[in-house]
């Protein structure tokens, strides 16, 4: 491999890990999502309910991984 494609590749590797590093932000955001989940209201509004129990699943397998 040249240099330019080596650069390129730790290029795209540095912006993965940085996503995966927002750890602090993503916890907080599970936080808030599972804080709104156990309030009685929650399911008044089943479509909204539905895609924030999604946004909580896909920030908990982000910060597992």
């Amino acid at each position: 491999e040249d240099l330019s494609s080596k650069l390129t590749d730790l290029d795209e590797r540095i912006k993965e890990i940085q996503v995966r590093l927002d750890l602090a932000s993503k916890a907080q955001q599970i936080e808030e999502l599972e804080k709104a989940a156990a309030a009685p209201d929650f399911w008044d509004d089943p479509a909204h309910a539905q895609a924030a129990m999604q946004d909580l699943s896909i920030l908990k397998e982000e910060v597992e991984r």
